[in-house]
Formats: C-alpha cells, sequence, structure tokens
C-alpha cells in the first residue's frame, strides 16, 4: 500500500519558492526553470527536538501560515502548532493547541477562506475519547473563533485526512474511524461556519472493514465527493469513491479493483472537471509481485466508469500517485514518483485527455540518483505544471 510522503528536516523549514517542487515541467517541453532561494524559516522547539510542519497555504496578502506540531516534551508529548509569516519571512504570529489528556497532538492540513479566516484540520488524543479529529478555526490574527473535536465513538480511535471549505464557510473533512471491533470505517463530516455539527457519514463497504476517506472535493454542482479505500471479501482493498448531496446523503458509493485478485489499491487523489466528470488517481498492487502501479480512473457524474488508465514505470517497479488536477483544457495531469535506477524514486508526471489518451510523461531525477519525492502539483492559467 502507498505510504504518505512526508517531508523530515533536522529543523522545519519554509523556503518560499521551493516549498512543494524545486522545477517546473512546462505544458509542452518539460524544461526546467532556475529556482532562487529567497528566504527561510526555522522552528525549533523549546525541547530541542523533532518539529513538522505538514501543510502551508498563503492568505490574500500573500502571508505564510503553516500547520504541523511541535515537541513539547520528550516521551508522547507534541502539540499542535500554527505560525504565520510574512511575505518576507518574518514571525507574524505562533499558536499551539493542546489536548486534553496532554499526550501527542497533530496539525496535518491548512486552508484560508476568502475573509482569510484560518483553518486547521488534526488530530488530538483527549481524556475518555481515545485519539479525536480536530478542525481548529482562528481569525487572521491568530485568535480563536472555534475549535471542535468529533469522536465517532469512545471506543474508536478518529482520523483526519483531507478538508475543504464551500463559499459560505461550512467545513467538510473526511477520514477514518476504528476500533478494534470493526477495523475502520470511512468518515465525513460537515461543520456550518459557527463550527456546528450539521452532519457526519460513517460509511462501511461490510461490517468487518477497512474503509478510509483520503481526499475530499466539490464538483460544479456543490456535491462532495470523498475518495480512499474499501475492502471487499472478493478483490482486498478496493479504490473507494463516495458521492454525498450537501446534507450528507449518499448519492452514489462505488469500489474499483484493478487486477481480479485479492490486490492492494488505494486512491490517493481526486479531482472533477467542468462537467462533474470525477477523476481518481491511487496506486494497485496485486498479491504477486507487490508492485505498485499508478491507475488514474475516470467515472460520469453518475459514477459509471469511463475509463481506467495504468502506468507502469521502469523495471515493473513501485510508482505512487499523490496529486491530480485538471487544466484549463480539461486535461487530466497526475504527479507522483516512479522508480528508477538504482532503486531511487523519481519525480512524475503524467498527462492525459480527457477521454483517457496519454499525451506525455515526464521524469526528473537529481544529480546522485537520491530519491527525489515529488509532494505536490500545481498549474497556472498557460498550463504549466509546477
Amino acid at each position: 500500500m502507498s505510504i504518505d510522503p512526508k517531508i523530515r528536516y533536522n529543523y522545519t523549514k519554509y523556503v518560499k519558492q521551493i516549498l512543494l517542487l524545486t522545477f517546473i515541467f512546462f505544458a509542452a517541453t518539460g524544461l526546467r526553470a532556475q529556482i532562487n532561494e529567497e528566504w527561510v524559516y526555522r522552528y525549533n522547539g523549546p525541547v530541542n527536538s523533532d518539529d513538522y510542519f505538514y501543510s502551508v497555504k498563503t492568505d490574500k496578502l500573500d502571508n505564510v501560515i503553516l500547520t504541523g506540531y511541535s515537541q513539547e516534551g520528550t516521551i508522547n508529548k507534541a502539540d499542535i502548532l500554527v505560525v504565520k509569516l510574512t511575505p518576507s519571512g518574518q514571525l507574524i504570529w505562533l499558536k499551539k493547541f493542546n489536548g486534553t489528556s496532554n499526550q501527542n497532538d497533530y496539525g496535518k492540513n491548512i486552508e484560508v477562506d476568502s475573509e482569510n479566516n484560518i483553518y486547521v484540520l488534526g488530530t488530538t488524543i483527549n481524556s475518555g475519547t481515545l485519539t479525536d479529529v480536530t478542525a481548529i478555526k482562528l481569525t487572521s490574527a491568530g485568535d480563536l473563533i472555534w475549535l471542535r473535536n468529533y469522536n465517532a465513538g469512545n471506543d474508536r480511535n478518529d482520523y483526519s485526512k483531507d478538508m475543504i471549505i464551500d463559499s459560505i464557510g461550512n467545513l467538510y473533512i473526511t477520514g477514518y474511524s476504528d476500533s478494534a471491533q470493526e477495523s475502520s470505517n470511512c468518515i465525513t463530516i460537515k461543520y456550518d461556519l459557527t463550527g456546528t455539527l450539521l452532519w457526519s457519514n460513517i460509511y462501511r463497504t461490510n461490517y468487518v472493514s477497512h474503509d478510509r476517506g483520503n481526499k475530499i472535493v466539490f464538483d460544479k454542482n456543490g456535491n462532495i465527493i470523498v475518495t480512499g479505500t474499501g475492502f471487499t471479501q472478493n478483490s482486498g482493498f478496493d479504490y473507494l469513491t463516495i458521492k454525498y448531496d450537501v446534507t450528507g446523503n449518499t448519492i452514489w458509493a462505488k469500489t474499483f479493483n484493478d487486477e481480479p485478485d485479492i490486490s492492494i489499491d488505494n486512491g490517493e487523489s481526486i479531482i472533477t472537471d467542468i462537467n462533474n466528470n470525477v477523476f481518481v488517481t491511487g496506486s494497485c498492487s496485486n498479491s504477486i509481485t507487490f508492485r505498485s502501479n499508478i491507475v488514474t480512473v475516470k467515472y460520469n457524474s453518475a459514477g459509471q466508469i469511463i475509463w481506467a488508465k495504468k502506468f507502469n514505470g521502469l523495471g515493473n517497479d513501485d510508482d505512487y500517485p499523490v496529486d491530480i488536477l485538471v487544466d484549463n483544457s480539461n486535461n487530466i495531469i497526475v504527479g507522483g514518483r516512479t522508480t528508477g535506477f538504482n532503486s531511487s524514486f523519481d519525480y512524475l508526471v503524467l498527462k492525459y485527455s480527457n477521454s483517457g489518451d496519454s499525451i506525455w510523461n515526464r521524469k526528473y531525477s537529481s544529480p546522485g540518483n537520491y530519491d527525489d519525492i515529488l509532494s505536490a502539483v500545481s498549474i497556472d492559467n498557460l498550463n504549466n505544471i509546477y
């Protein structure tokens, strides 16, 4: 199964312009551009231990907001960390949040709304409820508007994976909830702009399931679509993609299995186009080689599969996606990593037409053949790919 790529530093840092990628794939040529370092921000916590940033966003004023965690003690003691910097890298404010059990708490995702309010998504360990999904809303000045913990049951651990915000400030979260009795179930949660829980949906493919939500998006009609992993007895771990309306009702739920055997297929990322088609990319491995390929699937708005395309890299070795986008020409861009020479990972970008034809793929290997692990992909108005 694909492992979420994480970047680890001896100190946590943010470097403007080279945060996610160190080169540019141009839409037609795949040329690289020179990147210059402008500034570096370093954070070192009070115990001089491991500190991490997992997610970063900018607001309308180009301020930089990051979340992760700060190690506050030697054993099982980390707090959610939120930092806001000026466009030139100067600290504006820093906030920490600690769960009620005073154990490990992590900030994993961050978003900024149209009013420059800040949303942080993560997990906290709280007394009596184990691990909970934690959502925090802050003003642009760092003042707490609300903090909410979601728990699907006192015997369950609940984990967040992704979030999105609509135009009126409603917050949608996906992740999973697990227990010793039922393994894991996919959870999707909606809060309004005041932090009121409007609904939560727990999805099970079967009673003893292993279901997880990994990514969440809107379509053009405001419906919510989640992708992740679902478990079926006949085919093992499959892509699981669920479409909800704004009130939390399930419109459709689909599983996808790449090969007719007990395989491990994990939906990693999802996007929709202007026609409400749904594109899911993920990693698929079979029970013989256990090597992962990148498989991208197109569904129409009714949940019917239109096409599925597989990328198998050099030597039938491991390939993993991390992100999927639709460009301004309605082409599909998939970013990830592929195994190159000397069994090290290289950056990988795939481009498909909307009808599923392969347009091109590009790879990048840094000098020395070290592991190059792509974290995210972005597209500008000219369809250049970053």
